[in-house]
């Protein structure tokens, strides 16, 4: 599988949470679902209203090891060397929230084209001279600048790098990725993870998703 196109399945944005006793709750983050909203509300209420200590990371082995799903292993074992079962007692309660998936990559789009156009400063995209991704080269909100994004991105491995390098560009990425992060840590660890349950849609996403929380994971303290 070229590279591009295993990252644009598999990359993963880490997530969020807490420890209840035995219960673990986990909030799997997927850009452009409702992740800022969703984790900035999810901390603020857990940690504010409940006084609840909320883990967040990148990288997801740092989270399941935070909130004590999976246990510590050798860099040998994490090598793929060997296999060991997870140490952990813990219950992990793993949800997220998704969105149609053209919707998705459309949206991830307009993020792209909003940080390009509104923070030069801070975008990763190299200079039009320097830059293969043709896309930058045509007007901004054009049809045709769309379109040769998506040409850039099928060109595979000769834009590898760039959009490797750039958060504005994997933001179009799948939303697959993170069933990809759980595989990897059950098949290292030997663990169990699996999704519990995920927000279909983003509407309503005020109060479907602490409803969602609420009616899913027993870890998530009373009356929240």
């Amino acid at each position: 599988t070229e590279p591009l196109f295993r990252e644009f399945f598999t990359f993963s944005h880490g997530g969020m949470g807490f420890v209840n006793r035995e219960h673990s709750t986990i909030y799997l983050k997927i850009w452009k679902a409702g992740n800022d909203f969703i984790r900035k509300n999810l901390k603020f209420r857990l940690e504010e209203e409940y006084h609840q200590k909320v883990y967040e990371s990148w990288v997801p082995r740092s989270l399941y090891k935070n909130v004590k799903v999976i246990g510590r292993i050798s860099r040998s074992q994490l090598r793929g060397k060997t296999l060991t079962t997870s140490t952990t007692t813990n219950k992990a309660c793993i949800i997220t929230a998704l969105r149609d998936p053209i919707s998705h990559f459309i949206s991830g789009y307009n993020e792209i084209e909003f940080r390009h156009q509104n923070f030069p400063d801070q975008k990763r995209l190299p200079k039009n001279e320097e830059n293969p991704l043709l896309f930058t080269r045509f007007e901004p909100g054009s049809t045709q600048r769309f379109k040769q994004f998506v040409t850039d991105l099928l060109g595979g491995p000769k834009h590898y790098g760039f959009y490797r390098d750039s958060t504005e560009l994997q933001h179009v990425y799948s939303m697959t990725g993170i069933l990809h992060s759980m595989h990897k840590m059950n098949r290292v660890y030997g663990s169990n993870l699996t999704l519990t349950a995920y927000l279909p849609s983003l509407s309503n996403l005020e109060s479907a998703f602490p409803k969602l929380l609420a009616e899913t994971c027993p870890g998530v303290p009373p009356g929240f």
